[in-house]
């Protein structure tokens, strides 16, 4: 009605997504946002009640484009974890699911990033790129455009760029999502500035104390700067957190364009005496 009365042309095409988006109910929209919510947490138990939400968002409006696309994170997300029985499955499911979301959507920012994540776990980090660059084409100003940016720029291999994206992530949220911290110590980390990424984890763990993804990459610091107690000390978190914690896996799954950034790592923590 806005667009009638101010006389504005629209194309068939847009017109069209219009039309699909004003057909989400607002009861659909208000569970989506709850279940995006959710999956922010980067938890498994966030994952599994996101899942719950977002299915009842889909009930109400079966074609909701970014509902199937955060469900599609959490899968994804469980994978790169390693919180299910079956990782790939999760990975598999994931991918098509994003896929299903795409097709129904293929211009909305939330949808996006989404399928340049699963792209980047596909280890297809090229697709991953257009994906995540089409993103901040239609919304430039789209915060979480930027943060898979960052987070897919570093699996590429450019740590400053991956950087700068994140900055401007930052810009753009300011109640940013602690991940982001984790995605900083990792670029720091790899630029060898290793005295940053310590804090940046410190502020990440501050946030969310029970990663032990970043007490991995904290004892990995503590050992390129010869803090050998500490490092053991972040180590033992990791073990206390999940026991079952595999570097061999964590080798495995990580998309590195070059794998030596990841060896990188793994040196850090021989450094630090830890058998590994």
């Amino acid at each position: 009605e806005i667009i009638r009365a101010l006389r504005i042309h629209l194309s068939p095409e847009k017109q069209q997504q219009i039309t699909r988006r004003s057909n989400v109910s607002i009861e659909a929209h208000n569970l989506f946002l709850r279940g995006r919510e959710q999956a922010y947490k980067t938890t498994a138990e966030g994952n599994s009640m996101a899942r719950q939400l977002l299915a009842q968002a889909i009930e109400l409006s079966p074609v909701f484009a970014s509902a199937h696309a955060w469900v599609a994170f959490t899968h994804i997300d469980d994978y790169v974890m390693g919180w299910v029985e079956h990782p790939e499955q999760s990975l598999e499911y994931g991918v098509a699911t994003v896929r299903r979301a795409y097709e129904f959507e293929p211009d909305n920012p939330e949808v996006l990033p989404l399928m340049s994540m699963a792209l980047q776990w596909s280890r297809r980090l090229d697709d991953s790129l257009v994906f995540a660059q089409r993103c901040l084409q239609v919304a430039p100003n789209y915060a979480i455009g930027w943060l898979q940016l960052a987070n897919l720029l570093h699996y590429l291999g450019d740590a400053e760029e991956s950087l700068r994206a994140l900055d401007r992530y930052f810009e753009l949220d300011p109640l940013y999502l602690d991940v982001a911290l984790y995605f900083r110590a990792e670029a720091e980390s790899a630029l060898g500035r290793y005295q940053d990424a310590v804090a940046t984890l410190r502020q990440r763990l501050a946030r969310n104390p029970r990663s032990q993804t970043s007490y991995a990459l904290l004892a990995s610091c503590y050992g390129h700067l010869g803090r050998t107690k500490d490092a053991s000390k972040a180590w033992s978190e990791v073990l206390k957190i999940e026991p079952g914690f595999s570097l061999e896996r964590r080798r495995k799954i990580l998309p590195y364009k070059n794998p030596e950034t990841f060896e990188q790592r793994i040196e850090g923590l021989r450094k630090a005496g830890l058998q590994v």
